[in-house]
């Protein structure tokens, strides 16, 4: 059997080595562990952005649906007045709660939030129409810009291009020419 007696001086050298090594090896890793959570981030960041677009999608088809139904409200409570005289709601409370008739009339079932600001505050469209101020339409409040700004129709109801979400108006316009009996739109905040 053959002893390898190895001098202190070999050890040394050895350790050195193996540190040296070692320390090469650290680096290799640590660079590559930093270019794996590079990418896990690039990655993580790609799905966030597509799923934040998927849901403005989502709440640009709602507030379609939502305005589309507040216009189809303030048209039934136009044209289902009692009595000759055509009045407009005075709040939008007043599509959900009609006291106009014997019985109450529902136009809409509940106030609906404005998808796009999530609050309850839409921007009304007012009209002043025989002395009286009344709703004519919605908007939304928001100055974002939408992802769909191409003009748009909604069953049968056209609606231009826009820039903005406030730009999109759900108004009623009664087919009659409002000029002749002095009514006159106008946007409130």
């Amino acid at each position: 059997m053959v002893v390898n007696m190895q001098t202190g001086n070999d050890v040394t050298q050895m350790s050195s080595q193996f540190a040296t090594n070692r320390l090469n090896q650290d680096g290799f890793t640590l660079l590559a562990v930093l270019a794996a959570m590079f990418l896990s981030a690039l990655a993580a960041n790609t799905v966030m952005l597509s799923l934040s677009q998927q849901d403005t999608r989502e709440r640009e088809a709602q507030l379609m649906q939502v305005g589309f139904l507040y216009r189809q409200a303030i048209k039934d409570y136009y044209e289902m007045s009692p009595g000759a005289e055509k009045q407009w709601p005075k709040t939008l409370k007043d599509l959900t709660y009609d006291t106009r008739f014997v019985d109450v009339r529902r136009h809409l079932r509940e106030e609906y939030p404005d998808p796009i600001t999530r609050s309850e505050d839409w921007g009304l469209v007012t009209i002043e129409s025989g002395g009286k101020t009344g709703i004519s339409g919605i908007y939304s409040k928001s100055t974002d810009q939408p992802l769909n700004t191409a003009a748009a129709s909604f069953s049968g109801f056209e609606m231009p291009s826009v820039s903005k979400y406030s730009e999109r108006r759900f108004e009623y316009i009664p087919s009659v020419n409002l000029s002749s009996s002095s009514a006159t739109p106008q946007t409130t905040k």
